[in-house]
């Protein structure tokens, strides 16, 4: 939302920030592409709610002559690592392992001493993120 939009300003004051809905269907990919590149013509990279909208979206870039990563590189954030979408789309995609799995351990054990009664130990816990990189990056342009 608006603390990503000003966080992105404050560290990179040339990077612009566009949303395409998550939830957003296949259908409306192609216009969501157009929109893209009508509104931000010179975007060099994009990063995607999923791997699934990431894969649909680089078809479409392709459609309408662009190449990925030669014109612009796309990660899929929300994503597990080597699920079969991020390794099918061609090229294959970058994507941040979240380490879901961690994330649901840590979950748990928080709902546990909540229901035990017992104050949580810490109020922030963080897991380990990783950018696993694939074909659909590639040096930034000029």
């Amino acid at each position: 939302g608006a603390q990503t939009e000003a966080m992105l300003r404050d560290d990179h004051p040339s990077a612009t920030l566009s949303l395409i809905q998550c939830g957003t269907e296949h259908a409306e990919i192609p216009a969501a592409a157009r929109r893209l590149l009508e509104d931000h013509p010179h975007v060099t990279g994009l990063l995607v709610y999923d791997d699934l909208i990431a894969a649909w979206l680089i078809g479409e870039l392709k459609r309408l002559g662009k190449r990925v990563p030669d014109d612009l590189s796309v990660i899929a954030f929300n994503s597990f690592t080597d699920v079969r979408a991020s390794l099918a789309a061609r090229p294959q995609l970058t994507c941040m392992e979240l380490r879901y799995n961690r994330i649901a351990e840590l979950a748990m054990a928080l709902f546990v001493r909540i229901l035990q009664g017992k104050a949580p130990a810490r109020k922030r816990e963080v897991t380990v993120r990783k950018l696993i990189e694939r074909q659909s990056t590639g040096p930034a342009p000029g």
